[in-house]
This record gives structure tokens, C-alpha cells and sequence, in this order.
């Protein structure tokens, strides 16, 4: 069971590293924010384990968004999503950190298959926003590339982040949400 830390520690092997003199030199720590879906199996069960993941492989977890249910987007499927966002504290790379992200999606049971499209999945992790603003490679967007048009990430990214700012449309995540066309249903659980 995932605890939030009261402190800003992180331990990683880059906390190691020495420049060319020999000084230790302080690694570049990044804010993330992570939305985590699942809809087979115990699709709770399944985000506390990838959370309890995130936190041995990547970082410091310092913010959860409440449990969402949803509607499978992008494909047809009986079983609905458990989504949950939060923030992160890690000194990976966006490349580094997708690493490890595959590492525990396939862990935990995610096989993928790009010639299926959207299918079912045990977990899902995407990065929806970084401290480093826009950053885009060959196989990594950030923010996600359809992250505007999907309620289910927007809603638990306005719960850690309400005031965040997409850094290429220049709007807050909560101004994107209330334009969101997405009419999935999306409901917090428990309420």
C-alpha cells in the first residue's frame, strides 16, 4: 500500500553522480503527472499495484486524484475503466521514464499489441503533463496527444493539477475539461 512521503528524498543511482571534479553533482528532478486506467481483473487492485510499482521504479508519489469509473473510449468493450491520476516526483527523463512505465505495464499483465488498436488492458499508464512543459520524440507526446479530447484523464488530472497549464494550448486543464466534447460517462467513485 502506496504511503505519500512527508519529504522530497528520492534514492536513485543518479543521486550518485559526480562531475568531472569529483563534486557530487544534484540530479534534475521532475514533477510528472501519471493517469493510471484498468479495466480487467481487480481493476482496483491493479492501480494500487502499479502505484506500489511507480513508487519502487520511478518516484516519490505526492498526490492521487480520486478513483474515476468509465466508459471504455476509443473501442467497444463491456468492461469499464478505473482511472486515477498522480503526481510524481522522479529524476528520470520522459524516455526514461516511459522505459520504466512499459517495464511495469507488462509486470503487472499489459501485453501489447499495436495491430489491435485499443483493447482491454489489466493497466495503463500514460504521462499527461511534466515540470518540463512541451516535449515530443518519435514515440512520446507530452502532454498526451489526446488528452484534450478525453474527459476520463481530464477529470483526475484537475484533481492533482487544477491550476496546471497545457503548455502548447495555453489554457488550465480545468479550462480544457469544462470545453472537453467527450459525453463518456466518467464518475467519481464512491460518490
Amino acid at each position: 500500500m502506496v504511503k505519500l512521503p512527508n519529504h522530497h528524498a528520492l534514492l536513485n543511482v543518479k543521486d550518485h553522480i559526480r562531475n568531472l571534479n569529483g563534486e557530487q553533482v544534484s540530479p534534475v528532478v521532475h514533477q510528472y503527472v501519471l493517469l493510471l486506467g484498468s479495466n480487467l481483473g481487480n481493476r482496483i487492485s491493479n492501480l494500487q499495484h502499479a502505484t506500489d510499482s511507480i513508487v519502487q521504479q520511478i518516484g516519490s508519489v505526492k498526490k492521487l486524484s480520486k478513483i474515476y469509473s468509465s466508459e471504455p473510449w476509443g473501442f467497444i468493450s463491456l468492461d469499464g475503466f478505473v482511472n486515477r491520476a498522480l503526481i510524481v516526483v522522479s529524476t528520470k527523463s520522459p524516455q526514461e521514464l516511459m522505459v520504466s512505465i512499459h517495464e511495469i505495464e507488462f509486470s503487472l499483465g499489459r501485453i501489447r499489441d499495436s495491430s489491435l488498436g485499443y483493447a482491454s488492458r489489466t493497466i495503463d499508464i500514460d504521462i499527461l503533463h511534466w515540470d518540463g512543459g512541451l516535449y515530443r520524440s518519435e514515440n512520446l507526446q507530452i502532454p498526451h496527444a489526446l488528452l484534450c479530447r478525453r474527459r476520463f484523464a481530464l477529470m483526475p488530472l484537475t484533481d492533482v493539477l487544477p491550476k496546471g497549464i497545457h503548455p502548447e494550448l495555453n489554457l488550465t486543464y480545468t479550462e480544457l475539461l469544462l470545453r472537453c466534447a467527450d459525453t463518456n460517462a466518467v464518475k467519481a467513485m464512491g460518490e
